[in-house]
């Protein structure tokens, strides 16, 4: 039934933590199941009245701190469930505090002789190296967005281990700023400041890092943009590469304090020679995926010779035809192991070259950072 899983999947989780983490007694899982039940065999015409009550039930035993329990038992209720519940749903900001941004390295991470977090990637060129890639990187639920793409926000992100970072750029209401949204404004947006910020302390805490900004740039102005690189000093941190020539490696882009590629969705012109047309360097598979079947590696944009491949292994949630945003509860399918590297296996076979760019929401659910690891361990992604 279209649309219903993201009303399902809190109730789900309500009834797990109830039964499995503090031995609920059966009412709140009964009544869960139940409501599942009717949803999933509802007819298309009942869907609102369905997701309708869906939420209802969700709010309701939310706000009873799992009534019955009592004592301790509903602290640990309200401790366990709520901060997930933000993350799967999406609609109670006050659940979650946004985690705050500290600079914590390890000796690993200071390392001069690694790159990206492995000595062995220093020799490796740009474009033959795998990158954890967070599809609508900004869209949070920490951040209090409305149907979330990821859990973290930008700076978490990088630290755990992305290295590629999907952007929607939207010119806000009143014209004076240029916001982090995807599709409307209305349903959460940080200023492009405050995310290039929270990027260049990353860079800064993290020296031996190279990250690449994916931009899909929905602003009247391209050059609105460049304000918020200039104020965050990531202009100068920005790779300037020519369509054709062959990439420097990790290690070089290191030496020449080169660690920011952008790489923009939209040809603009009179921009800095940093913003890179991404269609002329990269291609990419069909984005459209509302279930993992529909995973595929039909070409979408660009050509395959060029150098990147971005595969996009991430699922929409769709309702009346409309995709609203990430699904957290389908992710975790999405991002399984067998799922994941089986996609990629697919497109490598189809187009002869191992994805840079592994492009999926909520990268903390699955196997993820595994695969990207495991990948770049085997070897270069290409000749």
């Amino acid at each position: 039934m279209p649309g219903d899983r993201g009303f399902l999947a809190p109730l789900i989780l309500l009834a797990a933590c109830a039964a499995d983490d503090l031995g609920s007694e059966t009412t709140v899982c009964e009544q869960a199941a139940e409501l599942i039940a009717e949803c999933t065999g509802s007819p298309a015409e009942a869907v609102a009245e369905c997701q309708g009550d869906a939420k209802e039930f969700s709010q309701g035993v939310v706000a009873a701190g799992c009534e019955g329990l009592g004592g301790e038992k509903a602290d640990g209720w309200t401790q366990l469930c709520q901060p997930h519940l933000k993350r799967w749903f999406g609609l109670w900001p006050s659940f979650c505090d946004p985690e705050p941004i500290v600079c914590e390295p390890s000796q690993a991470d200071l390392d001069p002789s690694s790159c990206n977090g492995s000595p062995a990637l220093c020799e490796r060129r740009y474009d033959q190296v795998v990158y954890a890639t967070s599809h609508n990187a900004f869209n949070v639920a920490r951040l209090e967005f409305f149907r979330p793409n990821q859990s973290y926000r930008m700076f978490r992100q990088l630290k755990d281990g992305v290295r590629a970072l999907m952007l929607d750029t939207h010119d806000s209401k009143a014209g004076d700023q240029v916001l982090l949204c995807h599709d409307d404004c209305k349903n959460g947006a940080q200023s492009l400041v405050e995310g290039l910020g929270e990027i260049r302390t990353f860079l800064d805490c993290y020296p031996r890092e190279v990250v690449t900004l994916l931009i899909q740039p929905e602003v009247g102005d391209p050059k609105s943009q460049v304000a918020a690189f200039r104020a965050t000093g990531l202009d100068e941190l920005a790779y300037v590469h020519a369509p054709g020539e062959p990439w420097p490696t990790l290690g070089e882009l290191l030496d020449q304090g080169k660690r920011i590629v952008v790489l923009a969705e939209v040809l603009a012109d009179d921009m800095p020679d940093w913003y890179s047309f991404m269609w002329d360097h990269a291609f990419d598979n069909d984005f459209r995926a509302e279930r993992t079947s529909d995973f595929g590696c039909e070409l979408e944009r660009g050509v395959p010779d060029n150098a990147l491949f971005g595969l996009n292994h991430f699922l929409t949630l769709d309702i009346f035809g409309k995709g609203i945003g990430g699904d957290a509860w389908a992710s975790i399918a999405a991002n399984k192991y067998d799922s994941l590297m089986g996609h990629i296996d697919e497109c490598t076979a189809h187009y002869g070259k191992t994805p840079n760019f592994v492009s999926v929401d909520f990268y903390d659910s699955g196997a993820v950072l595994e695969v990207v690891d495991e990948l770049n361990r085997l070897g270069p992604t290409q000749p």
